[in-house]
């Protein structure tokens, strides 16, 4: 949908043949940068460059340099060298560099230097005890956790902020004692819970807040002993979920099959905005005049953002945030005029570049730190380098061809192990079957369980797991990976509202006063 714009022309995605709209608004976001308009649709924009990050898959491997065993997202045979983090960034190795070629094609150059790059085995600043992790940031004792933020004694969780002890949850902020969590904020000691705020003690639980000892209930708020939405005294509430033994596996799959049983009853947002003026999207706090944005914050002037924080004027960036005036990123951080980066921190004026930190004015630059006036990771004068610059660009623009830089075919994973496959599946659901003992019941690895773990499980009384991680964590992220709204009416007033969402929905007037 397109927010206050007049059309400027129908182009066809290269890749899946739909027409898109371009319109007049959007030329800024170009040709600040001097490119192209984009070449394909948004969801096909994303798919490629989603398929370039591997955030929860990693294996054991050696490092190229030291020969040690190590935690690494990339398997064995990378196209380039992998380092262990810690030699990584120990400076005890040359960065590789090289002369551009003016008589060769710019990617021609930049796929062979690509190869000689070393690159990091994962992403992990300031974490201790936290070897099995990856985009992991100022946190301790975090094991098989991947995206999180100032966390500690964390088993299995992915995009957490703040939260400690808890294990196979997703989406999570300012939480303890968590299990099976999704997009709970402020909570303590919840487990199978959505959408939850303030709550504690309890489990099941389905868009309630401020709520003490409650089992499987939705909408409610500051109740306390209640069952399924029915206030009880104590003891009654007690004996009444008593018939559910979460200590056993038999058990959860009986309360999860009650408890989807009384999915019709809840009362669903057609969206979740909080804060929010002129934007178009879902799961967004704090945004302005956005438009086709999704699980951000803080945002203003920007479209096509995915799990964007603080984007401002900036157009198809995925996975990232305090960005200003850039195209087309992935997983960029506190970057400016930036088109065409990946992974890179803290860098103006970059393009064509991946893993950069605190660089200026480089272009086609791969693990630089502190770089300017840089191509293929050489130093050049500034004249030199706009010269260049300018006839890449020029190169670019004729043959239109500025989207190679994430081209899926170059990527270093296989397509299964990165989060395009979260939000643009390629196969179905998979049905449970009988791999045989200490399997996963729906893909067959393995399920070792470390001792902390099985410590965790028997402080909150549940039973082991019959899933493995990635099965887990699969499923608890897929009802928060659809990227596209869709037309349908309010429940109860009939008026039309966009969601993303199957079933009734409500829009946010008839939904505040159907829970309030």
């Amino acid at each position: 949908m397109v927010l206050g714009s007049k059309k400027l022309v129908m182009e066809t995605c290269k890749l899946c043949g739909t027409q898109f709209e371009i319109p007049e608004d959007d030329q800024r976001y170009f040709q600040i940068h001097g490119i192209s308009h984009p070449k394909y649709c948004r969801l096909c924009s994303w798919k490629r460059k989603l398929s370039w990050q591997n955030e929860y898959q990693i294996y054991k491997t050696k490092c190229d340099a030291t020969k040690k065993t190590m935690v690494s997202v990339y398997k064995d045979g990378a196209p380039f060298p992998v380092y262990e983090k810690e030699y990584w960034t120990s400076g005890d190795w040359v960065l590789p560099e090289m002369d551009y070629d003016e008589n060769k094609p710019f990617f021609e150059q930049y796929w062979e230097f690509f190869k000689k790059v070393p690159r990091p085995s994962t992403n992990r600043v300031g974490a201790e005890n936290s070897e099995y992790a990856h985009l992991i940031f100022d946190s301790k004792s975090c094991y098989l956790s991947f995206q999180v933020f100032q966390c500690e004694r964390l088993i299995g969780c992915y995009r957490a902020v703040r939260v400690k002890d808890s294990a196979n949850s997703f989406f999570c902020i300012e939480s303890e004692l968590l299990y099976e969590c999704v997009n709970c904020s402020k909570c303590y000691n919840l487990r199978f819970s959505a959408d939850c705020e303030n709550c504690s003690d309890s489990s099941y639980l389905y868009d309630c807040k401020g709520c003490r000892n409650c089992f499987m209930c939705w909408n409610l708020r500051n109740k306390e002993y209640c069952f399924m939405n029915e206030k009880y005294s104590k003891e009654e509430y007690e004996k009444k979920i008593s018939i559910y033994d979460l200590s056993q596996l038999e058990g959860q799959r009986r309360a999860r099959k009650d408890f989807e049983n009384q999915r019709e009853k809840f009362t669903v947002k057609a969206a979740h905005k909080i804060n929010c003026e002129n934007c178009f999207g879902d799961y967004l706090v704090g945004c302005k005049d956005c438009n086709e944005i999704y699980f951000s914050d803080g945002c203003r002037d920007s479209k096509n953002i995915l799990r964007g924080t603080e984007d401002v004027n900036s157009f198809d960036c995925v996975v990232g945030g305090k960005i200003e005036l850039c195209y087309n990123l992935l997983q960029p951080g506190w970057c400016y005029m930036c088109a065409f980066t990946s992974n890179c921190n803290r860098c103006n004026d970059t393009y064509f570049s991946e893993s950069c930190d605190d660089c200026s004015e480089c272009l086609g630059c791969i693990s630089l730190k502190r770089g300017k006036f840089c191509i293929f990771n050489k130093k050049y004068s500034e004249e030199e380098y706009y010269k260049i610059k300018g006839q890449i660009f020029e190169e670019l623009r004729k043959s239109d061809n500025f989207e190679e830089f994430f081209n899926p075919e170059k990527s270093p994973f296989e397509y299964e192990e990165t989060i395009a496959d979260l939000y643009f599946p390629k196969s179905g659901d998979r049905n449970e079957k009988d791999f045989g003992k200490d399997k996963c019941t729906l893909c067959g690895r393995g399920l070792a369980v470390s001792e902390a773990e099985r410590n965790f499980y028997e402080k909150m009384n549940l039973a082991l797991p019959d899933k493995c991680f990635y099965c887990r964590i699969s499923a608890l992220a897929k009802p928060y990976s659809v990227i596209q709204l869709k037309t349908t009416n309010c429940s109860q007033c009939r008026n039309e509202v966009f969601s993303a969402r199957n079933g009734k929905v409500y829009c946010e007037q008839c939904y505040l006063g159907a829970v309030y």
